[in-house]
């Protein structure tokens, strides 16, 4: 089994904000989609973050 956060130099992404009352709770959202897609966009942020520090 290959870590692709390790060979890419990137730190694992901390997914504790996704507890289970959390995700029940983004559940129960009308526009948990939106929730969703939020999460999506920060890890995705952090993770682009991460490599351009990692290579300067």
């Amino acid at each position: 089994m290959v870590d692709i956060f390790a060979a890419a130099g990137v730190e694992n992404p901390d997914i504790s904000i996704l507890s289970d009352e959390f995700l029940a709770d983004v559940r129960q959202l009308p526009q948990r989609h939106l929730a969703l897609e939020l999460i999506n966009q920060r890890r995705n942020l952090t993770n682009i973050l991460s490599l351009y520090n990692n290579s300067t």
